[in-house]
């Protein structure tokens, strides 16, 4: 990782700032994702890039870190890594690329239509 994170002082201050940790159980927050997960190996050896994928990136974090931790660089790096082992399934690139969606959707009812010979979809 290039971010530097021994000035992190564990005080969980992004952790409250956070959106996507205070909305669901499946991120556990800044500091486990970003800091802790630099510092910490599970106990298979494994740091927990899954996490990773849930940040969104805002920079709340960041802005209310006393010591300026740059935890969405952490996650972007992270996620990276994570997607080496584990590249996004095809329903997964869709959700991503939510900007393509009336395309996509464009696209699937044409492809009906033609299959039922209908032209309501």
């Amino acid at each position: 990782m290039k971010e530097n994170i021994d000035p992190c002082v564990k005080c969980s201050i992004c952790n409250l700032y956070c959106p996507v940790a205070l909305e669901t159980d499946l991120f556990p927050g800044a500091k486990t994702s970003g800091p802790d997960a630099q510092r910490f190996k599970f106990s298979n050896g494994v740091i927990p890039e899954e996490f990773s994928r849930y940040c969104i990136g805002c920079g709340n974090c960041v802005i209310n870190c006393p010591a300026g931790i740059n935890t969405p660089l952490l996650n972007i790096l992270s996620k990276a890594k994570y997607r080496e082992k584990h590249p996004l399934s095809l329903g997964e690139r869709l959700l991503e690329n939510v900007i393509f969606l009336p395309s996509y959707i464009d696209i699937f009812s044409n492809l009906i239509n033609k299959i039922t010979n209908s032209s309501f979809v």
